[in-house]
């Protein structure tokens, strides 16, 4: 029998959410995948069916047996293998995909869950000093969803500027632009933009030493522009801002790029910095934008082309207008958001001030493995602070209670259940300035399946970013390898206090 090359993904499947309900829609979770060598398995979840795309270099008819039982068969290149959630009860599911000789292709394990978001539950009563600090009566629900201080990216996705995308069309790739919408921080001048790029999967990020899934010959040159946004949310291509081209083999800081901007902003405005490739071999020469990534799309105003900076439901540490988006034409139209990529950037202003959203991702202890008491700090806050919410990112269904401790003593306690972007309010607590806030709960079979996510080495310890116990937030338990305490876990004490 064909060897059988293990492959962990580990990524959190869920059903996109129609307006009129963001609670009890079914999704996939938890899925994990060991395929051959030679052959390529991908999942996809929609509204109402889970498939499978299958390829590979020799091909053969091929069959889908769903917990034993035969299902489907196709013999096209690629094949595509489907079936209905509805079909499928809630809980583990065992897929196995075969040749009709029953040579295996691939075995998969995923879970079908009801996703919740973003909907509170009844809070257990605050402590009297959370009482007595807020005035106000418990339970009191905010007019807002709070956004978390830093993303729950459930995996990490790059957009390739070469063959990927276009085949070996190279008109195609040359008319392929990828626009980070974001908001300024800070009133100043921006010297930089910090962004992701990558073009090999080993180390030299940015110098491949052959053509891969990220990169390829040079890196290409990614020509970068920055412009004002217009009123729809594109790019207006006649007030160019800035531009910059460089090769990202040279000009990355392992797979961070500081894109040079130099021009004054105010906090608030909209930007819109515009990638492409613009080496004449753009098939031989090409580089790819990473970002967080979720593969069934974004919760809230992330997820769509939001005008609004009032927006209620922000999710991700971001302001709710910005997103990633995508033209295949040079720009005359743009796919707004480009479905699943969370924008990821850190703004550099020339008075020192930084911040944005860190190059984020699920990592080891792998998301939903954590056990035990959990803890979330945020040292010294460096201004008065009024918590309202309590919240946490969940890759699978669980419940427990979790407290916000205000110097070391428990202010309030709420009970988070379900799956997703999970909210509870509290009888808002103010917090003075200097004060430490920690957040915790218990994680595991017993409590919440939160995720622990880690950023790359340029983004923690600079120059990016440092993260852990000199900037905003530190996870305390430290599980899992690495420079853990530069990690952080998926619990929120909610609205984050301004930057």
């Amino acid at each position: 029998m064909r060897r059988i090359t293990q492959m962990l993904i580990l990524a959190v499947l869920t059903v996109p959410l129609s307006p009129a309900s963001a609670d009890g829609r079914v999704g996939v979770s938890h899925v994990r995948a060991a395929t051959a060598a030679g052959w390529k398995v991908k999942t996809r979840s929609d509204r109402r069916s889970v498939s499978w795309r299958v390829s590979g270099r020799a091909w053969h008819r091929v069959r889908l047996v769903v917990d034993g039982r035969r299902a489907h068969a196709c013999r096209a290149r690629p094949c595509v293998l489907r079936i209905g959630l509805a079909s499928l009860a809630t809980g583990k599911h065992r897929v196995a995909i075969r040749t009709l000789r029953g040579r295996a292709i691939s075995r998969i394990r995923f879970r079908v869950v009801r996703v919740t978001i973003s909907r509170p539950v009844a809070p257990v009563t605050p402590s009297s000093a959370a009482a007595s600090a807020s005035g106000s009566p418990g339970g009191a629900t905010p007019a807002t969803v709070g956004n978390a201080p830093f993303a729950a990216g459930a995996s990490a996705g790059n957009v390739q500027f070469g063959p990927d995308a276009c085949g070996p069309d190279a008109a195609c790739v040359s008319r392929e632009r990828v626009m980070v919408r974001w908001v300024a921080r800070h009133t100043g001048v921006i010297s930089a933009l910090y962004l992701q790029f990558a073009s090999s999967p080993t180390s030299p990020l940015n110098g491949p030493t052959s053509a891969n899934g990220y990169g390829g010959g040079s890196s290409g040159i990614a020509q970068i522009s920055t412009y004002p946004v217009r009123a729809d949310g594109t790019p207006e291509t006649g007030q160019l801002l800035a531009r910059t081209e460089l090769t990202p083999c040279q000009a990355a800081d392992g797979g961070s790029v500081a894109v040079p901007l130099g021009f004054a902003t105010v906090r608030g405005q909209e930007l819109a910095t515009v990638v492409q490739d613009a080496d004449p071999r753009p098939l031989e020469n090409y580089f790819s934008l990473n970002t967080l990534y979720d593969p069934h799309g974004l919760a809230g105003a992330n997820g769509r082309n939001e005008r609004s900076a009032q927006a209620a439901d922000v999710f991700y540490g971001l302001d709710p207008r910005e997103l990633i988006a995508r033209s295949v034409d040079a720009g005359s139209s743009w796919t707004m958001p480009l479905r699943g990529f969370v924008p990821t950037y850190v703004q550099v202003y020339a008075d020192g001030f930084r911040d944005g959203q860190p190059y984020l991702y699920a990592t080891c202890p792998c998301p939903g493995t954590l056990q035990g008491t959990q803890t979330m700090a945020f040292p010294a806050v460096p201004s008065s602070w009024t918590i309202r919410e309590l919240g946490a990112y969940t890759v699978a269904a669980g419940s427990a209670r979790v407290d916000l401790l205000v110097d070391d003593r428990t202010v309030a306690s709420a009970t988070l259940s379900g799956e997703g972007m999970l909210r509870a309010p509290i009888a808002p607590v103010s917090v003075p300035a200097g004060s430490t806030v920690k957040i915790r709960t218990t994680a595991g079979p017993e409590g919440l399946a939160i995720v622990r996510i880690d950023a790359d080495t340029t983004w923690k310890l600079g120059p990016v970013l440092t993260l852990g116990a000199s900037s905003r937030w530190q996870y305390l338990e430290q599980q899992g390898g690495g420079a853990a305490d530069r990690a952080v876990v998926t619990l929120y004490p909610l609205p984050m206090y301004p930057t």
